[in-house]
């Protein structure tokens, strides 16, 4: 029960099993990135929903309410079973159609249109800055008013899973972040609505938010320092945040760094493999 009269309930996960501290930790992070913008004028409708280490393997998660899993999405926009189903992340309006769906009049979805925008810049520089890993269709979710967020931070600092397909090894993360053309999509049919090019405002806010975050490169460096200690399973030593500061491109200009990330936006757009993870994983899960 929320102790906020009129708040809205407050749901909880109890995990057992799980070393939720890293998880703790990183929101922290996209918290502070948060903060970060909000500072620079910039709101960026991030999601760090609330976790608490409780013991060595035991913690609470919050709830997000109102929101489904991309795989969700994906499933609903394919057609027959199993397979067919899990195809849908092929379906480039899966992402247009869920919202349209959650705000079907002009006004609400041109409101749905520029919160997932924002949330999806956020979220694309706070992954690949943080390197974080494991970004199945499970593990990023949309609500119904079209805030997009990552949930499930078990591997950061550029530790990537593989993915075992056909008894082969496959890199599950071949890309900076996850930015596919059905998220794409949404902006195209934002533009028809508002008459600005929307993809093109999501490359400015998501660069603008990059450098903000490139201007506090010591303090996220310091954070992640002081967690050492902490002995998590993928930060034991100095070297190990020598990701963050690559990833931050310490000597490039402001506008080299925003033209940077314009490309890394285009090579995760241009990638395929992907829509073949989400494939795979939602026909592997719906079984």
């Amino acid at each position: 029960e929320n102790a906020e009269e009129g708040g809205d309930p407050v749901v909880i996960i109890f995990k057992a099993g799980d070393d939720v501290r890293q998880d703790c930790l990183t929101l922290q992070l996209i918290r502070l990135m948060d903060e970060m913008w909000r500072e620079a004028d910039k709101d960026l409708a991030m999601e760090p929903y609330r976790c608490v280490s409780t013991g060595p393997m035991t913690g609470m998660l919050q709830v997000v309410l109102n929101a489904v899993t991309t795989k969700v999405i994906h499933t609903r926009a394919g057609t027959g079973k199993l397979l067919g189903k899990a195809m849908g992340s092929f379906n480039k309006n899966c992402f247009v159609d869920w919202i349209k769906e959650n705000n079907p009049r002009d006004s609400a979805a041109k409101a749905a249109g520029d919160l997932f925008l924002r949330s999806c810049a956020g979220y694309c520089v706070a992954t690949y800055v943080l390197g974080i890993g494991d970004r199945h269709s499970d593990n990023i979710m949309v609500t119904q008013q079209g805030r997009y967020f990552h949930i499930d931070f078990g591997h950061f600092l550029g530790y990537i899973k593989y993915q075992p397909v056909a008894g082969v090894a496959w890199k599950r993360e071949t890309t900076p972040f996850v930015f596919t053309p059905a998220m794409a999509e949404v902006f195209h049919a934002t533009s028809k609505v508002t008459g600005r090019h929307e993809m093109d405002r999501f490359g400015r806010t998501a660069g603008e938010a990059f450098n903000v975050v490139r201007g506090h490169m010591h303090l996220l460096v310091s954070l992640f320092l002081l967690m050492i200690p902490a002995d998590m399973p993928e930060l034991q030593r100095a070297q190990d945040i020598n990701y963050v500061v690559a990833s931050l491109y310490p000597k490039m200009t402001p506008p080299d760094a925003f033209s940077l990330f314009g490309e890394l936006i285009n090579k995760c757009l241009h990638d395929k493999w992907k829509s073949v993870d989400d494939v795979l994983h939602a026909w592997k899960h719906s079984k």
